[in-house]
């Protein structure tokens, strides 16, 4: 054994973050740190050095234009450091000279792209790096500031104007789709449609297009479009649509859309592949080998799919180290099970989702550095009137039971923030909760009650925790709300003898036909055969039976 002699013009570089700048960054040790010649680099702050910089990306922008970029990005800069911003998390937003290269990338993209003036391409450019990561007041403080500086004489309206007809020769116009007011390429990897629109089930269709989801989508189409390919990363609360938001957008535009569900225990292998036994030869005989059988990332790659990853901040460290170099501007993956550098197809897109980490459990910090290498876009709650829309035409419900159902949850969001009642993960009030709720297709104000008893009161531990419910939900609906009466017997003699399963499931009534089963004789085999015979009706049982079939019926 003998070590590898070094070749004379072998050289070893290194590059890292400041220990203290995010998390995950550790200090090294100094015996091995020492072993380094270091150079600190500082940021570029030079006007003239940032003028430089995006006059190379801009050329044809007047100096007077590209110096009002740089001053607006100083002042943007000087904004965030003095904490005065923040994004969907409450954080601080980190801007950096990637932000503001991705900035003037975008712009260009979108003169040539888009045939956008040179104001308008410049603070949609803006828009993307600097102020979709933000969230509320600073959101529009920092567009407030880019319209004043870089689009003075531009009115509102001029900014949703569009091509009349996509980029290209008109052979081409059957390759593109408008998303307003963006014209994006389709995929072709399958046949484009509108989920917004109105079908059999649903009136309104199964994706509704409120004013924030609008913003949003708007804002996911122009990453996509000017976006030069780098990762976009979606951040806000539980249940406002984040995943739905790209698959809608990918349903538009005809790309196929896979997704990663990131949790503390996923391995690199889910994304990039695993040694897997060789498949048996047409004789039936397996060759006894293994081949690699390449992830989901691999063949989304290779493809041009979209890829989601769910809940980013829930994935391991090494999970996300491992994709680093897919998420830099080299935009390539190396599998070393294949000794293969993969680079993506043009239409591969890398899109992530998650929650603000703190607020729900077990989401960490992502490091400023690695979040930096995303084009990020805050997802906002939605408001009262978007709730009421969305259960009309999702759930078909009226609008006055609509009004209702989003008031109950309103009111038990108040309880939430002003007790401690509802701790844990489990006690939020979300959209998706009261789509479930609205599903149930309730007929009246007394059946609505119930169903929200037993949606949001049965699952919560506490028997203050459900009295809080139980009273909201006769307040809200003026009725009484009597849990023990939920899980009685009210036998229906002309149902007959049978329970009726392909009707609704876990209704009242047939508690009293299973009682009368099992008081009959055993013997007589009758509540032998429907599988009663030594079942014993408590009243905990008798609660399950309800609310499961309440769940199977829908």
């Amino acid at each position: 054994n003998h070590g590898i002699e070094r070749h004379p013009s072998f050289r070893i570089f290194a590059a890292m973050n400041p220990p203290g700048d995010g998390a995950g960054k550790k200090d090294l040790p100094p015996s091995l740190r020492s072993r380094f010649s270091e150079v600190f680099v500082p940021e570029l702050q030079s006007t003239q050095d940032l003028l430089l910089v995006v006059k190379a990306y801009l050329p044809s922008a007047s100096p007077t234009m590209l110096a009002e970029l740089v001053d607006l990005y100083r002042e943007v800069k000087q904004l965030s450091d003095r904490d005065m911003l923040v994004d969907s998390a409450g954080s601080r937003p980190v801007f950096s000279l990637r932000t503001l290269c991705r900035s003037v990338r975008a712009a260009a993209e979108l003169r040539a792209t888009q045939g956008f003036s040179m104001p308008r391409a410049l603070l949609e450019g803006f828009a993307l790096s600097f102020v979709t990561p933000l969230s509320g007041e600073s959101a529009r403080r920092v567009t407030d500031l880019a319209v004043r500086r870089l689009a003075p004489k531009l009115h509102k309206k001029d900014m949703e104007n569009s091509l009349a007809r996509p980029p290209g020769s008109s052979d081409d116009a059957r390759l593109w789709t408008l998303v307003r007011p963006f014209w994006m390429r389709l995929g072709g990897h399958r046949e484009p449609e509108d989920w917004s629109q109105a079908d059999a089930q649903h009136r309104g269709g199964a994706f509704v297009l409120t004013e924030s989801v609008r913003t949003s989508l708007r804002s996911l189409a122009r990453a996509v479009v000017a976006g030069g390919g780098a990762p976009i990363l979606l951040q806000g609360p539980t249940s406002v649509g984040k995943t739905s938001l790209v698959e809608y957008l990918a349903a538009r535009t005809g790309q196929q859309c896979v997704r990663v569900n990131n949790h503390e225990q996923t391995d690199i292998s889910e994304y990039i592949g695993t040694y897997v036994p060789a498949e048996s030869t047409s004789e039936g005989v397996s060759s006894g080998g293994l081949v690699f059988k390449e992830g989901v990332l691999v063949v989304a790659l290779r493809r041009g799919y979209w890829v989601i990853l769910d809940e980013l901040n829930l994935a391991p460290s090494e999970v996300l180290e491992a994709l680093n170099r897919l998420l830099d501007d080299n935009q390539e993956l190396y599998v070393s099970e294949l000794d293969e550098r993969i680079k993506p197809h043009p239409s591969f897109r890398l899109l992530a989702t998650q929650n603000p980490p703190g607020a729900y459990g077990g989401r960490k910090q992502l490091s400023a550095a690695l979040k930096n290498r995303f084009i990020q876009i805050s997802v906002s709650s939605f408001s009262r009137d978007e709730l009421e829309t969305i259960l009309s035409v999702r759930a078909s419900v009226s609008p006055s039971q609509a009004k209702l159902l989003v008031e109950a949850a309103e009111q038990l969001r108040v309880h939430r923030s002003q007790t401690d009642v509802f701790s844990g993960k489990d006690s939020l009030i979300t959209a998706r909760d009261l789509l479930r709720w609205a599903g149930r297709q309730a007929g009246s104000k007394e059946d609505l009650a119930a169903d929200g008893y037993m949606l949001l009161a049965e699952r919560l531990r506490r028997a203050e925790d459900r009295a809080v419910v139980q009273e909201v939900l006769a307040k809200v609906f003026n009725v009484s709300v009597l849990p023990a009466s939920l899980y009685q017997n009210e036998v229906e003699a002309s149902r007959g003898a049978s329970i009726q399963l392909n009707g609704e499931l876990g209704a009242p009534w047939q508690l009293g036909e299973i009682d009368r089963l099992v008081d009959d004789d055993v013997e007589s085999g009758t509540a032998a055969s429907a599988g009663l015979g030594r079942t014993a009706l408590t009243s905990a049982l008798r609660r399950l039976f309800r609310l499961v079939g309440r769940c199977l019926a829908n």
